[in-house]
């Protein structure tokens, strides 16, 4: 087994971008468990969410899971000045 961590492909990051804020930091994490198959972890997450993905990158104004929860960081956060 190599220490090299290999790196996710176009679509293998796009799926994970729409469900978890940092991709890359997602797959970092998943190859330090040495109790699961970090390959058979991520197949199942891009299995998961690839669908749902596909639907909604094909609409409008579609945003990352990150981009999303900055805008809503950004809004709590202005409600919260005004309180």
């Amino acid at each position: 087994m190599t220490d090299e961590i290999r790196e996710l492909t176009d679509r293998e990051r796009a799926v994970l971008a729409h469900m978890v804020v940092d991709p890359d930091a997602w797959w970092t994490h998943a190859t330090n468990w040495p109790k699961i198959n970090q390959e058979d972890a991520l197949a199942a997450k891009v299995l998961r969410w690839g669908a749902d993905y596909d639907t909604a990158v094909a609409q409008p104004g579609y945003k990352t899971r990150a981009v999303r929860q900055a805008e809503e960081n950004a809004e709590l956060a202005d409600r919260v000045a005004l309180l």
